[in-house]
């Protein structure tokens, strides 16, 4: 119920209107929501879309959609977050935030919009990929929409967010999250 789903539209003079999904994970009673800047880089309209599991646990029901705005981003390290964009809006329980760095042979769980859920172990730290270094690389894939999601621990802590994804061919190749500790300190958040 801590991963939400992004919609965003935004707008380029290059390209005109766009609109497309990502995922965030809520990480306080504020409802602050950590995501991939990619998710919501030019954004003029973000709204979250508050999830449970559904009762065969097989997918996810919607509960409700809230507007948000970006309060921060990182673009250098591809992270940005967001806040409720009004007063009295309710996000579910935040996920309890792991700083220290999972190690090699971790065993991890990822949830995004549309994997819904993946597990494997995390593979190699501190690894540059696509110009972002201090990455970690899991050994199992996600898909495009679910950028920005969570990586979390056995414990159910957060522990990184979901940035990128190698080969073209989805639901295959590697995927690599920055840890949650640097994405954090880079946008300032304490």
């Amino acid at each position: 119920a801590s991963t939400v789903r992004i919609h965003v539209s935004s707008y380029a003079a290059s390209v005109g209107m766009s609109y497309y999904a990502g995922t965030g994970a809520v990480i306080d009673d504020r409802g602050t929501v950590l995501t991939a800047y990619h998710v919501v880089q030019n954004a003029r309209l973000v709204i979250v879309v508050t999830r449970r599991p559904s009762d065969d646990g097989r997918s996810t029901v919607n509960l409700r959609d809230i507007p948000m705005r970006v309060a921060a981003t990182a673009p250098a390290l591809d992270v940005a977050l967001l806040v409720p964009d009004g007063d009295g809006e309710h996000l579910p329980a935040p996920l309890v935030v792991r700083r220290d760095e999972p190690l090699a042979g971790e065993r991890l769980w990822h949830f995004g919009h549309v994997s819904f859920w993946s597990h494997g172990r995390a593979e190699e730290t501190g690894v540059t990929y696509d110009g972002i270094a201090g990455l970690t690389r899991v050994d199992f894939p996600c898909r495009h929409g679910d950028s920005g999601g969570p990586f979390v621990d056995a414990e159910g802590r957060l522990v990184g967010v979901l940035l990128k994804k190698d080969g073209a061919k989805e639901g295959a190749g590697r995927t690599y999250y920055l840890p949650v500790g640097a994405a954090l300190d880079a946008l300032g958040y304490r």
